[in-house]
């Protein structure tokens, strides 16, 4: 007769033959039924190679990606998904089919990066500054600016001038107008911005806003805002959503067109991709 413990025994030993066969020969829907005690435990770090490819590869640079994803797909064709609202691709190289569906967990990830002139442009537009700080964002990119008024063309060291030199003028009249350079304060009180120096009412910014992407000019507009006793000097991006449109069906395109000269190798397709559990 077995005791109970021979019993448990034999019963864990037959569960372990179970499992290994299992896995030996699992196949789509297969399962093996196990004790909660039992740990499986993975083998393939003692192998000498992995079992299959899996991983991120990241870069910046579409040439790279498309090469990447070209040399190490896994399958036929690889899946390419372009999340153009986030200026980023992914390419999912054992994403299977609908018949055999893999781990899709080899993975190439392209976010284009943001030039350092772009990135400065959409950190100072919109945002209220001090004329100083107005005025050395002019002179640091002063190689993309381009700044005009009703009169035509300011200079850059004129328009930096005029930004620097604004004065606050009050007056006891009512005014009802409203222009870019000037702003009603209450009923009986106007205020409005002067400089000796011809003051800039437009500015255009001209730069290659990311990595790969073709140069643009970004129109913004000048207010100065006289709330206050020291005026406060804003540049108001012009048509920032179109600019934002515009740029992500460039990316989108790029990309199409980049691995058009992979016939039957990719399919490229508008979306984000992820895998469910």
């Amino acid at each position: 007769m077995f005791d109970k413990e021979a019993i448990k025994e034999i019963a864990n030993s037959q569960a372990i033959t179970a499992a290994q066969d299992g896995i030996a020969t699992a196949g789509i829907g297969e399962l093996v039924a196990l004790p909660d005690n039992f740990k499986v435990h993975e083998l393939e770090q003692l192998s000498l190679g992995r079992r299959r490819a899996r991983g991120v590869m990241t870069t910046n640079y579409l040439n790279d990606f498309a090469a990447y994803t070209d040399k190490y797909s896994e399958d036929e064709v690889t899946n390419i998904f372009v999340d153009a609202g986030k200026m980023s691709a992914t390419a999912v190289m054992n994403l299977g089919s609908a018949m055999f569906p893999k781990h899709a967990d080899n993975l190439a990830i392209l976010t284009l990066k943001k030039t350092a002139a772009f990135q400065a442009l959409i950190s100072f537009a919109g945002i209220p500054m001090q004329q100083d700080a107005a005025a050395e964002f002019l002179e640091d990119w002063a190689t993309y600016i381009t700044c005009f008024n009703k009169g035509g063309v300011i200079q850059i060291k004129h328009a930096i001038a005029a930004i620097r030199r604004i004065t606050i003028e009050s007056s006891a009249k009512l005014e009802s107008a409203v222009n870019h350079l000037s702003a009603t304060k209450s009923a009986f009180e106007s205020i409005a911005a002067s400089s000796q120096d011809p003051i800039p009412e437009t500015i255009e910014f001209r730069c290659e806003p990311y990595l790969g992407l073709q140069e643009r000019t970004f129109e913004m507009r000048v207010g100065v805002l006289t709330t206050q006793v020291k005026p406060l000097i804003m540049f108001r991006l012009i048509h920032k959503e179109q600019h934002e449109e515009d740029m992500a069906i460039e990316f989108g395109a790029q990309v199409t067109d980049r691995f058009d000269s992979l016939p039957g190798r990719a399919l490229v397709m508008v979306g984000a991709y992820k895998a469910g559990a």
